[in-house]
């Protein structure tokens, strides 16, 4: 028995076994299932991540354009506003220049005039350098940025390559653990076949298989067994047929995304390319207009050339009819001959010079081109401002001068302007405080004069009180003698007695009269302020008219009366206002 049980314990503990690794296979399946989402999300994080720094990069790309678009119009600006002044000047000199100097100031003047051109021709021309090395900056750049993406779109096929790669080593993996599992499984049946012994040992055995059908059915019942495995191993295989269809559609997802992404870039890149062209194509168009307008400007200048020639010409003729005529023997045969050939060899020496720095300038800017060097350039630019501060250093010496004096000149006149100003308003000031004071004089006086005639009323009304008072006692008196002592002593004390609240009553009612006495005052005194204030306002108003009438002026554009009618409505109303006319 002891056997018996021993092995059923056995085939027990294996089934256990057999049901712990299945539920450890599952849960490893869940694990990298949960592995591969997670992985998903990383790959969705790190495309944003990507797209983010793509859209960086093109704001950055756009504030550089902005920076170099405002510098070039900071320049243009300056040298309108350079030109501005310039021309200025030039009339300021003209203005005070007398009628004797006019020849030669046009000379002088035209002279200055070429130079400028010159001068706006090397800027125009040094602007074109900028902008051509500019455009070759811009071009480098774009090629590098074309080169980025072509190394970083490389990158994203190494990295997809390498992540297919990876799944396909997971899904080995996950296949060699699932067929170590089927091997166990199979080795664990051989061992139970070879362990039969007997007949008795058969008999055992089937009862055991019996008991194992029992168990079997209360498994199935309760959801165990191994027909369960069976179907656990169909379904399983199931599940790995749709993990793979799963993954193929995302496989096909993620390709599809990525081809979209190509096709995003190829529209950008294209649409950025003729954005590129365009630009080019405005910027030659810029070019040929340019030069079209110095063209213009040298065909203008051709005359002042050619005039130029002629006098140079008149000189020499002039020279050469001196010298021969102070020639002797040999300069008279010979001298002409030699100094046409002297006046050759010059020509030719100075052509060969103007040739060599033509050639050594276009050697220069190919140089500069080729090599992008900048200092070069600056310090040329350094030498010829120098040599234009050389010319230029005493015509502005003399305008600033001139300008100063001017400028002094205004502030002396402003200064006596404003002498003058301040002089009008203190006359204005005092006689303004003459006629305040004046007024207020005038009001005191009457004022003290009103006090006291009602002063002299209140007194007045006190003594016809009193007299009445007395009257009142008189009667009294007279009607406590007609009654008895008894009633007499009674009235007496009740007399006294009302006299005695009579008089409190009088000395409240004084008091109550001396606040309305001041409180009537004060309201009596308002209007009197503003009776006294319209008669000052009429006084004030015919003093002016009288004043008018005086000198001779009387009001602009009207009559005396139709003035003052115009005055006086302004100044009707009540408020502040009413003195300003408002």
């Amino acid at each position: 028995m002891t056997y018996i049980i021993s092995e059923e314990e056995e085939e027990e503990e294996e089934e256990e076994e057999e049901e712990e690794e299945e539920e450890e296979e599952e849960e490893e399946e869940e694990e990298e299932e949960e592995d591969e989402e997670e992985e998903e999300e990383e790959e969705e994080e790190e495309e944003e991540e990507e797209e983010e720094e793509e859209e960086e990069e093109k704001k950055k790309k756009k504030k550089k354009k902005r920076r170099r678009e405002k510098k070039r119009r900071r320049g243009r600006e300056k040298r309108r506003r350079r030109r501005k002044r310039k021309k200025k000047k030039k009339r300021k000199r003209k203005r005070k220049r007398g009628r004797r100097r006019e020849e030669e100031e046009e000379e002088e003047e035209e002279e200055e005039e070429e130079e400028e051109e010159e001068e706006e021709e090397e800027e125009e021309e040094e602007e074109e350098e900028e902008e051509e090395e500019e455009e070759e900056e811009e071009e480098e750049e774009e090629e590098e940025d074309e080169e980025k993406k072509k190394e970083e779109e490389e990158e994203e096929e190494e990295e997809e390559e390498e992540e297919e790669e990876e799944e396909e080593e997971e899904e080995e993996k996950k296949r060699k653990r699932r067929r170590r599992g089927r091997g166990r499984r199979r080795r664990r049946r051989r061992r139970r076949r070879r362990r039969g012994r007997g007949r008795r040992e058969k008999k055992k055995k089937k009862k055991k298989k019996k008991k194992k059908k029992r168990k079997k059915m209360k498994r199935r019942r309760r959801g165990r067994g191994r027909g369960r495995r069976r179907r656990r191993g169909e379904e399983e295989e199931e599940e790995e047929e749709k993990r793979k269809k799963k993954k193929k559609k995302k496989r096909k997802r993620k390709r599809k995304k990525r081809k979209r992404k190509k096709k995003k870039k190829r529209k950008e890149e294209e649409e950025e390319e003729r954005r590129r062209r365009r630009g080019r194509e405005k910027r030659k168009k810029k070019r040929k207009k340019r030069r079209g307008r110095r063209r213009r400007r040298r065909r203008g200048r051709g005359r002042r050339r050619r005039r130029e020639k002629r006098k140079r010409k008149k000189k020499r003729k002039r020279k050469k009819k001196k010298k021969k005529r102070r020639g002797r023997g040999r300069r008279r045969r010979r001298g002409r001959e030699e100094e046409e050939e002297e006046e050759k060899r010059k020509r030719k020496k100075k052509r060969r010079g103007r040739e060599k720095k033509k050639k050594k300038k276009k050697k220069k800017r190919r140089r500069r081109r080729r090599r992008g060097r900048r200092e070069e350039e600056e310090e040329e630019e350094e030498e010829e401002k120098r040599k234009r501060r050389r010319r230029r250093g005493r015509r502005r010496e003399e305008e600033e001068e001139e300008e100063e004096e001017e400028e002094e000149e205004k502030r002396r006149r402003r200064r006596g302007r404003e002498k003058k100003k301040k002089k009008r308003k203190r006359k204005k000031r005092r006689g303004r405080r003459r006629r305040r004071g004046r007024r207020r004089r005038r009001r005191r006086g009457r004022r003290r004069e009103e006090e006291e005639e009602e002063e002299e009323e209140e007194e007045e009304e006190e003594e016809e009180e009193e007299e009445e008072k007395r009257k009142k006692k008189k009667r009294k008196e007279e009607e406590r003698r007609g009654r008895g002592r008894e009633e007499e002593e009674e009235e007496e004390e009740e007399e006294e007695e009302e006299e005695e609240e009579e008089e409190e009553e009088e000395e409240e009612e004084r008091r109550g009269r001396k606040k309305k006495k001041r409180r009537g005052r004060g309201r009596r005194g308002r209007e009197e302020e503003e009776r006294e204030r319209k008669r000052e306002e009429e006084e004030e108003e015919e003093e002016e008219e009288e004043e008018e009438e005086r000198r001779g002026r009387g009001r602009r554009g009207r009559g005396r009366e139709e003035g003052r009618r115009g005055r006086r409505r302004g100044r009707r109303g009540r408020g502040r206002g009413r003195r300003r006319g408002l």
